[in-house]
C-alpha cells in the first residue's frame, strides 16, 4: 500500500511539472486581444498606441501679435449698411455704391 502511494506521488509530480510547462508553451502562443482576435471594439485599439511628438521646436516669441508689428483689419462697416445685408441684396449694392460716390 505504500508503495502505491508512493508511485501516486510521483504520478501526482510528473503531471505537476507537466501542467506548468504546458503553461508556459500556452502564454508564448497567446496573442493580445484586438478587435480582429476578439469581440473588443475596433476603437479599444488605439488605446495603446503612443502620441507622436511634434517636430516643431518651442519658439522664443510670445504668442498673438509681436510687438512692432503694423497690424491690419477689415474696415468697419456703417450699422445699417450690415443690417440691410441681411435681408436684401440688392440695396446692400446700392448703397456700396453711395459710399463709392461719397469716396470721389
Amino acid at each position: 500500500m505504500f508503495n502505491q502511494i508512493d508511485e501516486l506521488k510521483q504520478v501526482i509530480e510528473k503531471l505537476k511539472s507537466e501542467n506548468e510547462e504546458l503553461k508556459s508553451k500556452l502564454a508564448d502562443y497567446q496573442t493580445k486581444k484586438n478587435s480582429n482576435n476578439s469581440s473588443k471594439p475596433p476603437l479599444s485599439d488605439f488605446s495603446n498606441l503612443k502620441k507622436t511628438k511634434s517636430l516643431k521646436k518651442k519658439s522664443v516669441k510670445k504668442i498673438g501679435g509681436q510687438s512692432g508689428h503694423k497690424g491690419s483689419s477689415m474696415k468697419m462697416v456703417p450699422k445699417g449698411l450690415s443690417e440691410i445685408s441681411k435681408s436684401n441684396k440688392k440695396s446692400v449694392d446700392f448703397l456700396k455704391q453711395i459710399m463709392v460716390l461719397q469716396t470721389i
